[in-house]
């Protein structure tokens, strides 16, 4: 592992449009922030998130959308959550 790889999930093409993929999914486009949050959660790392990390996608949900709270925002917000949770060392690496 080096710190490349990182950098390549960050900027790779392939892993942003797979969690715009993600985020697309039917099964994913209805419901609250929230549920919408922590069904990313469940899907790309298999368990619930616990409450500290809901707060925290929220926020960073939230932060992403602004002020504009459109679906395009909403989709384009949780599409940047996904891209994180791909990147992350816990989806990357089996314990």
């Amino acid at each position: 592992t080096v710190p490349t790889q990182a950098l390549y999930l960050l900027n790779s093409e392939f892993m942003i449009g797979q969690a715009r993929a993600i985020v697309a999914r039917p099964d994913l486009q209805e419901g609250k922030v929230d549920d919408r949050i922590a069904s990313l959660y469940s899907l790309i790392l298999n368990r619930a998130a616990n409450a500290a990390e809901l707060k925290r996608a929220r926020n960073f949900v939230d932060d992403l959308q602004g002020d504009t709270k459109t679906a395009k925002a909403i989709d384009a917000a949780l599409g940047e959550l996904a891209h994180v949770l791909l990147a992350s060392t816990e989806f990357l690496f089996v314990d």
